[in-house]
């Protein structure tokens, strides 16, 4: 309950990411979408590998690719694309994403 424990860290991000993870189970892919894009800032106060903190970009990508949400895709290719220093395009799971999404930037 205090600022000086895990309690922010778990009611700003944990709880919001864990709705989205069951949002994203259930088909409901806009709402995984906005539970997610308030902390996609914050995911990595959850602690974490690379590879996890990967596998929750993915569940937002897949999240707003599935609810055909052409801006939080770019959003998260770009996201993506700055801190690993490489081309989407280039990297399996957003590959797909990056051809249908950004190809077509003008009309979505």
């Amino acid at each position: 309950r205090g600022s000086d424990t895990i309690a922010p860290v778990v009611g700003d991000v944990a709880v919001p990411i864990g709705e989205a993870v069951l949002a994203h189970r259930q088909g409901k892919y806009s709402r995984a979408v906005e539970l997610m894009r308030p902390v996609l800032d914050d995911m990595h106060r959850l602690g974490g590998s690379h590879a996890q903190h990967d596998v929750l970009n993915q569940l937002f990508l897949d999240a707003a690719v599935k609810a055909q949400r052409a801006d939080d895709v770019r959003l998260i290719l770009v996201r993506v694309a700055d801190r690993r220093g490489a081309a989407q395009t280039a990297r399996v799971g957003y590959a797909d994403a990056a051809r249908q999404f950004l190809s077509s930037s003008a009309g979505g």
